[in-house]
């Protein structure tokens, strides 16, 4: 990937063209499973990328149940934006009452 000032450039042109949409995600927490595999992590590249560039305060709960790809994939630098949930997804139950 080609990054300008810390970004990808790709991610960044997706972000770019899709701002309304992102910063209607503003203060939200986003469930992403699977968020070391292939598409979950770029969708969470995706909103890690709008969240620095717009402020957007979003949180996400990255959920794989691969701890060392997703230690890998996003180190404790992202820890302000990313929790991470080390499970598989089919043996938990989760209380969602409070996710936007």
């Amino acid at each position: 990937m080609i990054f300008v000032n810390g970004y990808s450039a790709e991610l960044l042109s997706y972000v770019e063209n899709f701002e309304d949409t992102f910063k209607s995600l503003k203060n939200s927490r986003i469930l992403i499973t699977g968020a070391a595999g292939l598409i979950g992590s770029y969708v969470t590249d995706l909103i890690i990328t709008a969240n620095q560039k717009f402020d957007l305060n979003i949180k996400v709960i990255a959920v794989d149940l691969n701890r060392e790809l997703l230690d890998t994939r996003f180190p404790d630098e992202f820890s302000a934006t990313v929790q991470k949930v080390y499970t598989d997804v089919n043996k938990i139950r989760l209380d969602l009452t409070d996710v936007d």
